[in-house]
């Protein structure tokens, strides 16, 4: 029993160890489901990345097995066929494509008939060249060990002759070509097409011909196209004229030839003078003209500044019209010229012409003087004339009067050999004539000035006859031509009576006058000095001479004594009224009896004048500042007085007030 027992016991146990490891390798088996498909995919992603890098670079690293010709030899209108044949060493790869281009003669770039790469599933594709129709065909499925890819153009132009074509097979970055050459037979079609060119004289001009035929010649000729008219050296598609010429303008014939044909074309070549002005060089109002020889069959601009940056004057035309110059006129100008209607023909811009408007530098200005003394008018004319002529006339351009030798740029009244008189008074104006370039280049501008007017003063006296005790008056007289201004005037009397000049207090108006003359004051000089816009004038010095009262034969004689001659030699001159009053001596500016200026006042206020300017040699100025200094002094202690006075008297009623 017990054997039995543990038999059966052992059986029931090992019974129930198989149990349980069944039951562990279901449970393990169950657990490890997942891991097993992981572990399946990991590998069959690792296989096809494989596929991928691998493949492509192994065919990198290869050749293209190809049949595609380097040339293929056509005729035109008929059917071309380029076929590529091939495929590179090693696996393919399911995204291998094809990538057609094609490169026109005498151009530089590739140009993709389709803007992606062609694969089998792409297996006809239309496409054109240049404008011609085209198609391409790609045969068998990606897995053959050889794929067809046909270019396929119906009707070949003649065009397309030299046009090389190129096929790009591969996929990401590796990538293979080969190219082939398109030859068209039956001739080459050369289409040439000339330029016509057009430049100012000593400009660059440019002649050129246009073909899309390869490998062909050119030969350049001056007219027909022979062999006494061939230029040397021009064998290229562009003849160039560094420095263009009038003789250089004309027809030109350019032969072109390849693939057995030969074609001619013609150019022309137009060469415009650089534009002109007329005249050169002128005067403020003249009338100014500039013009270029271009017809009507040409469009024209103009400009005033530089080429290139110059403002646009004018409304266009081969000619342009200033009316009347002014300053503003001066200076450069040129012309843009271009064939109307013809884009291909460039804008040429001519070279900058200069005009000059010539104009006084300094004109003339009104100018004033005491009869007897100096005067004078100033011109200045601008530089760079070759000849510059002057002429000086009284009066105006309509009404005038030529002044003999008056051929400077200076007229002058010496108070010597030529001093002022009261006739002189009235306009004046200069003419000049300058002269640029000589021979027949020269040129000439007159220019006239301005009118400019001379006033004239004169120093009087009231009486012919003076005896002690009666009264004598003094006057400036003149003026009575105004200049465009308000004469303002200011006057100055002075007096020697032996013992040196000396400024006569309160005198300071128009007219000075002297009540009871005495016997004592025969043989008194005056003079008057006078501000008048700005000018200092001195008057020539008046003697004043006295007749006893008692004695008519001695006055009479004394007269005739005093219209003779001064014991300097000076002759006496009657610059009296119009009346004929006041007979005195005016002796010449130059003698050294004029005293030290003073301060001048005016008639109306008696209000201090500062002396600005003389237009008498040798004459000082006075210090104004001083003046209203004094002035400003006396008036303050004047008012300093006042209040004192007032307080003063007003505590002194106070005191009397309490008293």
């Amino acid at each position: 029993m017990s054997i039995i027992k543990l038999k059966t016991i052992q059986k029931q146990k090992t019974v129930f160890q198989k149990t349980d490891k069944r039951q562990k390798t279901a449970l393990w088996s169950k657990q490890q489901k997942p891991i097993n498909l992981q572990r399946t995919i990991l590998v069959l992603f690792s296989v096809l990345l494989f596929i991928l890098t691998a493949v492509p670079a192994h065919a990198a690293a290869s050749s293209i097995q190809q049949d595609l010709k380097d040339s293929y030899h056509t005729k035109a209108g008929e059917k071309t066929a380029l076929i590529f044949q091939g495929r590179p060493d090693g696996a393919w790869g399911p995204r291998t494509g094809y990538l057609w281009e094609y490169k026109l003669p005498g151009t530089d770039e590739w140009i993709p008939l389709s803007q992606e790469r062609l694969e089998v599933l792409h297996p006809s594709t239309n496409v054109q060249i240049d404008g011609t129709d085209a198609r391409i065909d790609i045969d068998n499925p990606w897995y053959d060990d050889q794929r067809v890819t046909t270019l396929v153009i119906e009707k070949t132009p003649a065009e397309l002759d030299g046009t090389q074509f190129r096929v790009t097979i591969g996929r990401y970055d590796q990538k293979q070509s080969v190219v082939a050459t398109l030859n068209v037979g039956g001739g080459i079609k050369i289409d040439a097409k000339a330029v016509d060119g057009m430049a100012f004289e000593g400009q660059k001009a440019e002649l050129s011909v246009d073909t899309k035929a390869p490998s062909v010649t050119y030969q350049w000729f001056k007219g027909e196209p022979a062999a006494e008219n061939k230029i040397e050296g021009a064998a290229g598609k562009i003849l160039t004229f560094e420095n263009a010429a009038q003789d250089d303008a004309g027809t030109y014939a350019v032969v072109v030839s390849g693939g057995g044909k030969t074609e001619t074309v013609t150019a022309n070549l137009t060469v415009f003078e650089q534009p002109s002005v007329s005249p050169k060089n002128a005067a403020v109002g003249s009338e100014i003209k500039f013009s270029v020889n271009a017809s009507s069959d040409y469009t024209c601009q103009w400009y005033k500044g530089k080429p290139g940056v110059g403002t646009p004057v004018g409304e266009g035309g081969n000619i342009f019209t200033i009316d009347s110059a002014d300053a503003g006129s001066d200076g450069e100008y040129y012309v843009s010229v271009t064939k109307t209607g013809d884009a291909d023909n460039p804008v040429i811009t001519s070279n900058a012409i200069e005009l000059n408007i010539a104009s006084l530098t300094a004109q003339p200005k009104d100018t004033y003087a005491f009869a007897g003394q100096a005067a004078s008018f100033d011109v200045t004319a601008p530089d760079g004339a070759d000849l510059t002529e002057y002429q000086w006339y009284k009066g105006t351009p309509e009404s005038k009067t030529v002044i003999e030798n008056a051929v400077s740029a200076k007229l002058l009244f010496d108070s010597e050999s030529n001093p002022v008189e009261k006739s002189d008074e009235g306009t004046y104006f200069v003419t000049v004539s300058q002269t640029f370039g000589t021979g027949e280049n020269a040129e000439t501008v007159v220019m006239t000035s301005k009118l400019a007017k001379l006033i004239v003063f004169e120093l009087t006296c009231s009486n012919n006859t003076i005896s002690a005790g009666e009264d004598v008056t003094l006057t400036v007289t003149g003026g009575e031509q105004q200049t465009e201004r308000t004469l303002f005037r200011a006057y100055a009397w002075y007096k020697n009576d032996g013992n040196g000049w000396e400024q006569i207090d309160g005198a300071s108006k128009r007219t000075y006058e002297r009540h009871g003359v005495s016997g004592a004051e025969n043989g008194t000089q005056f003079f008057v000095r006078m501000m008048v816009d700005g000018f200092i004038l001195d008057s020539g010095v008046l003697t004043l001479t006295v007749y006893p009262e008692e004695d008519d034969s001695s006055t009479e004689d004394n007269t005739t004594e005093n219209n003779s001659t001064d014991s300097d030699g000076n002759s006496g001159v009657n610059r009296g009224s119009s009346s004929g009053h006041g007979e005195v001596k005016i002796l010449p500016q130059n003698q050294t009896t004029n005293p030290e200026p003073k301060t001048i006042t005016t008639d109306a206020a008696n209000e201090t004048v500062p002396v600005k300017q003389s237009n008498v040699a040798g004459l000082e100025t006075t210090t104004p500042e001083k003046t209203y200094l004094w002035a400003g002094a006396a008036a303050a202690f004047a008012i300093v007085c006042l209040f004192l006075l007032l307080v003063f008297g007003r505590k002194k009623r106070k005191e009397e007030d309490e008293k």
